[in-house]
């Protein structure tokens, strides 16, 4: 362990110069995996395909090559800056780094994995159903798309180790209230639609006995 004093800092020198290098040549193969990276995607074509399957437009129109890539290079470099921690012997701040690389970060990543793609699917039924042109399709789509982010946040927190009950139980809620707000429109649109054709029976046979006279 590294004591803060003028000697131990001369006597540490070595190990400081040795943390700075591995610190230094971190960085460059952080910045050499990123750019290697976006070449591999520019070479398959990924920013075509993202843009092709409105991925880009659901997630407004965010720049996702760029954030892999810088994803990706912020991640090697930390790890080395946690390999020239323990070559510091400075344990305790490498635990609590580790503990987050490799347990929170990637937890984290997770969680935003699957709340992109259930805000893409959210978007790309939306945009389905808008395409429809049936009666209150916006509004339905709309809804599709609500309800789709709303379950993908709420079975996604569980990774982050966050409780999900109280949005279950809401998203429980929400399912029945819109079950009976269609079911009361239906009905009513049923019932208006029955109205009007009854009222064109009767006015019919009014026609039928006028002209029997």
């Amino acid at each position: 362990m590294i004591k803060f004093s003028l000697l131990s800092i001369i006597e540490n020198i070595p190990s400081l110069i040795f943390a700075s290098l591995i610190v230094g040549i971190g960085f460059v193969i952080a910045v050499l995996m990123s750019f290697l990276v976006r070449r591999i995607l520019y070479k398959v074509d990924f920013d075509y395909w993202v843009e092709k399957y409105k991925v880009k437009e659901a997630l407004l129109n965010i720049n996702i090559s760029k954030i892999i890539c810088e994803v990706i290079k912020w991640y090697i470099f930390l790890i080395f800056i946690l390999i020239a921690f323990y070559s510091l012997e400075l344990n305790i701040i490498a635990k609590y780094l580790a503990d987050f690389l490799f347990d929170k970060f990637v937890k984290i990543v997770e969680f935003f994995v699957v709340v992109f793609f259930g805000a893409w699917l959210g978007y790309y039924v939306k945009i389905k159903v808008e395409e429809k042109y049936l009666p209150f399709s916006t509004i339905i789509g709309n809804l599709a798309y609500f309800f789709i982010i709303y379950f993908t946040i709420t079975i996604s927190l569980p990774i982050l180790g966050l409780d999900n009950s109280l949005l279950v139980e809401t998203f429980k809620i929400l399912i029945m209230g819109v079950s009976v707000g269609i079911g009361i429109a239906l009905g009513i649109g049923f019932g208006l639609a029955l109205r009007d054709y009854l009222e064109g029976l009767i006015l019919e046979e009014e026609i039928k006995k006028i002209k029997k006279k």
